[in-house]
């Protein structure tokens, strides 16, 4: 969030889209995080204070927001492939899985891994392995949806941040261009010590799976309806006859 006079935008971090590259932009920019200097606090460790902190207006702050605030607030966010976001975050739990998973070999692995989040489990991974429409459903504290000025894609991340800059007006372009912020290119977070990132060829073979396509257009099946990605061949046993999304 970045609330200064001349500048004032919401970033919705879509976790596995960007997000840690967004959240370093935003802090070039002057940017904090939503519940520094609130009054907000989750009280206790109760179910239901969980629970409420898992709502993604309450994740990414949003609901600091209200409605008379909006026309101010630029709001933006990243989104990517859920194909490619899905691989990618197997790899970022991978030391949260059982050991029987992880003794599996590939792709007999991601299967196995795809079967069970297709069965509801594995979500509390973190964020990683949620729908980006979660994170886009954000609303402002009087429970209405956050009309986003600008939703950029991670496969145009460079030309998409130049244009999510240019909505942000002047003050941006002149704070960004003083750091001498030259690096845009999307950060990918570190796996565990010892854990290296394999090569490319071996996420794209996962990807090719067409197990592994299936599971993945059946759980992020919004995704693919309301970003408007190309699904998979592997859609069809979802989406019979209908291999693009409307």
């Amino acid at each position: 969030l970045i609330n200064q006079d001349r500048l004032k935008a919401l970033a919705v971090p879509v976790w596995k889209s960007g997000s840690t590259t967004l959240q370093k932009l935003f802090n070039k920019l002057g940017g904090r995080g939503p519940h520094e200097g609130s009054s907000y606090a989750m009280r206790g460790n109760t179910p239901a204070a969980r629970a409420c902190y898992l709502a993604p207006s309450m994740r990414n702050g949003t609901f600091l927001l209200d409605a008379a605030d909006h026309h101010q607030f630029v709001k933006l966010a990243f989104v990517r492939d859920p194909l490619t976001r899905f691989v990618s975050a197997y790899r970022r739990v991978f030391q949260d899985l059982p050991p029987r998973v992880k003794a599996l070999k590939e792709p007999q692995r991601i299967r196995e891994f795809a079967d069970k989040v297709l069965r509801g489990r594995f979500l509390g991974s973190g964020e990683h392995m949620r729908t980006q429409m979660y994170f886009l459903s954000s609303t402002d504290r009087n429970g209405a949806p956050l009309k986003f000025d600008f939703v950029g894609r991670i496969e145009n991340f460079e030309r998409d941040w130049r244009h999510a800059v240019e909505l942000m007006g002047p003050e941006a372009t002149h704070k960004l261009e003083s750091k001498g912020l030259t690096d845009l290119g999307v950060h990918e977070h570190k796996l565990p010590d010892g854990i290296a990132h394999p090569p490319k060829s071996e996420d794209e073979l996962l990807e090719a799976d067409p197990l592994v396509q299936s599971a993945v257009c059946e759980i992020y099946k919004q995704d693919y309806m309301c970003l408007g990605y190309t699904m998979p061949s592997g859609c069809r046993t979802v989406f019979p006859g209908n291999e693009r999304s409307s």
